[in-house]
């Protein structure tokens, strides 16, 4: 029994203590050299300057010990409860601290270069100044600890946890920070120069004056992030996330930002000279006096007005249908001088015309990527966006329903269905969400959520597996489906059927309401009807001798429809008067269509993997696109205006119209 022994001095090299009752004891200056003390009770024992270079101190108690100063070169102190301990300034270079416990521990100062401290449980640990340089701290908890000046240059910080952390001007560079979740945590002035920061997580961490040049931030989360005055020149931050943040005079010239998600950031004065901003997701940033000279934006999410005040120059690679803000003759591009979508991707030149639809040219290009969404396993069978464009809703062929955030591309609610899932739509006035599905082994399903929690309201059962989910409409709160045979409505507040009534003609395709709400426009397999919303009743058909539609769509106040048949033939139709207005050919068949909701523009996603742009009412043609490696399964455009692409790559696609064609 050796508890409250004074042993101040003592020698005691290469002692076996396993298991001894050591606490409170006074060990100053004590030489422990090598010592066997696994498992040994120091609680509160005083080891001031004392010299435990290779001890092995495995399994110890030394919670609240004082080990000012001690030498623990080398030692190993695996599983160690050294809560509220105190090891400033003691050596530890070396050590083994693997899943030690040091809470509230004091080691300001300390070294511990080379240490690994796996799995070490450091949160509010102050460990201001200290030395880690080359330390493994993986998989640690360092929640709410201080390491303002320290060095961790070169450390391993791979999946560490923390968050709310003070690392104010501490030296990180070089090290390693895969999957670690720094969120919230002060980084002011920090060196991270060359760091690996792959997957990183640092939502609402604070990173001004942060030099990142030359870091690795692939996939890296720093949405809502200060990124004021940060130096990230060279480094690699393709698909990371930065939307919100503040990043108010940031410099990154020659930064690779490709597919970066930058919405609604503040980067204003920002310096991008160089950089690659190819298919990033700009929409709402605050570029105003942004250095975008030499910068590539080919693709990008941006608007002409967000780049009317940026400083660029001619090796500035501006997005399809944008003009450079002081565009001038170069000889090089187009007679006026401004750059031609052609330009964008092959350099000089006019654009090669090739002739897709009579009547009309357009360039044959690569769609520019868009903002994607990669949650879901098989085919899309729908999608859509709010109307604010803050919420997509989207389902497919393997029964998943799926509600996410378009701007960071988070699922926020994963719903399952037992089989293919047929239709979603939102339901702003209402503030509903409604999801329809068959069930096995038979019928189906349609389930209600509310929009603005995502919590089910409740589930309708249905003696049929639907079609199709045709129309949820906000002015009756109702939902009308497409069922084998016949098309059948429902009430969403009381769930009861309200109707159901032969289908008109074959398959059904799309659907809508008139503008004064009582009335639908159907699209189905050989004609256009209009039906009673409130009885299902058909008031007029009209239908073409071309043979049967394959796609067809309806606007979305229900003024025009559009159909496609097998003959390869658009048809403009005018819904008020039942007649049709015009015929464009095409040149390869036709899978789905949509309308834009103010009417302008209607897009044709082809089995060939392209997609018309048209103007409406008439038809010309605005452009074609390319879909590399996917043919679009559902096509919408969104409220706001953006097109939305389901295809059977199992992705959604969101593209600006503007970045697409000059129209």
């Amino acid at each position: 029994m050796l508890r409250d022994a004074v042993l101040n001095k003592v020698k005691l090299v290469e002692a076996s203590l396993a298991g001894a009752d050591l606490w409170g004891a006074k060990l100053t200056s004590a030489n422990l050299q090598g010592a066997q003390l696994r498992g040994a009770d120091l609680a509160a024992a005083v080891l001031v300057t004392a010299n435990l270079n290779g001890a092995r101190l495995d399994e110890c108690n030394l919670w609240g010990a004082n080990l000012a100063g001690a030498r623990l070169v080398g030692a190993s102190l695996a599983g160690a409860d050294l809560s509220g301990a105190r090891l400033a300034p003691a050596n530890l270079s070396q050590a083994n601290l693997n899943g030690a416990r040091l809470i509230n521990a004091y080691m300001y100062g300390a070294r511990l270069d080379g240490a690994s401290l796996r799995g070490a449980q450091l949160a509010q640990a102050d460990l201001s100044g200290a030395t880690l340089t080359g330390a493994n701290l993986a998989q640690a908890n360092l929640q709410g600890a201080k390491l303002n000046d320290a060095d961790l240059s070169g450390a391993s910080l791979v999946d560490v946890l923390m968050t709310e952390a003070n690392l104010q001007s501490a030296s990180l560079e070089q090290a390693d920070l895969r999957g670690a979740v720094l969120r919230q945590s002060n980084l002011t002035g920090a060196n991270l120069r060359g760091a690996t920061l792959v997957g990183v997580d640092l939502e609402d961490a604070v990173l001004a004056d942060a030099d990142l040049s030359d870091a690795v931030l692939t996939g890296a989360r720093l949405a809502r992030c200060n990124l004021q005055r940060a130096r990230l020149g060279g480094a690699k931050v393709a698909d990371a996330r930065l939307d919100d943040a503040d990043a108010r005079d940031l410099h990154a010239a020659g930064a690779v930002f490709t597919g970066a998600i930058l919405a609604r950031a503040n980067l204003a004065g920002a310096i991008f000279a160089g950089a690659d901003l190819r298919n990033a997701n700009l929409w709402g940033a605050n570029l105003k006096e942004a250095d975008l000279r030499g910068a590539n934006l080919l693709g990008a999410s941006v608007t002409p007005e967000q780049l009317a005040d940026v400083h660029s120059d001619a090796a500035t690679t501006w997005p399809v249908g944008v003009a450079p803000p002081d565009s001038a003759p170069s000889g090089n591009g187009s007679a006026t001088g401004k750059t031609t979508e052609r330009d964008h991707l092959d350099g000089a030149g006019a654009p090669a015309a090739t002739t897709l639809v009579a009547g009309a040219t357009a360039a044959v290009h690569t769609l520019p990527a868009a903002t994607t969404f990669r949650e879901h396993s098989a085919t899309l069978f729908d999608a859509t966006l709010s109307a604010d464009g803050r919420l997509g809703i989207s389902c497919d062929a393997a029964g998943l329903t799926l509600f996410w955030d378009p701007v960071t591309l988070r699922t926020l609610q994963r719903i399952a269905f037992t089989s293919e899932a047929r239709g979603a739509a939102l339901m702003p006035k209402s503030g509903l969400a409604i999801a329809a599905a068959a069930c096995r082994p038979q019928g189906g399903e349609l389930r209600v959520w509310n929009l603005r929690t995502l919590g089910e309201i409740h589930r309708i059962p249905l003696s049929q597996a639907p079609e199709r989910l045709l129309l949820a409409s906000d002015t009756s709160r109702s939902a009308v489906l497409a069922m084998p045979g016949e098309l059948e409505a429902w009430s969403l507040d009381d769930r009861v059927s309200l109707w159901r009534v032969p289908l008109p003609s074959g398959p059904v395709y799309d659907a809508a309401q008139t503008p004064d709400g009582w009335r639908m426009v159907l699209a189905s397999d050989r004609s256009l009807s209009q039906l009673d919303m409130e009885s299902g009743r058909v008031e007029s058909e009209f239908a073409t001798a071309a043979g049967p539609f394959v796609a067809a769509a309806v606007s979305a106040d229900g003024r025009w429809a559009i159909t496609a048949g097998e003959d390869l033939v658009l048809r403009w139709w005018n819904v008020e008067s039942g007649q049709e207005q015009s015929q464009v050919p095409l040149a390869a068949a036709p899978h789905c269509l949509a309308l834009s909701h103010d009417g302008q523009l209607a897009a044709v996603a082809s089995h060939e993997q392209q997609i018309y742009v048209l103007k409406m009412p008439g038809g010309g043609l605005a452009c074609e696109w390319e879909l590399p490696g996917t043919t679009g399964r559902t096509l919408r455009f969104a409220p706001d205006g953006r097109l939305v692409l389901g295809g059977d790559d199992h992705c959604v696609r969101i593209y600006t119209v503007k970045q697409m064609s000059n129209v």
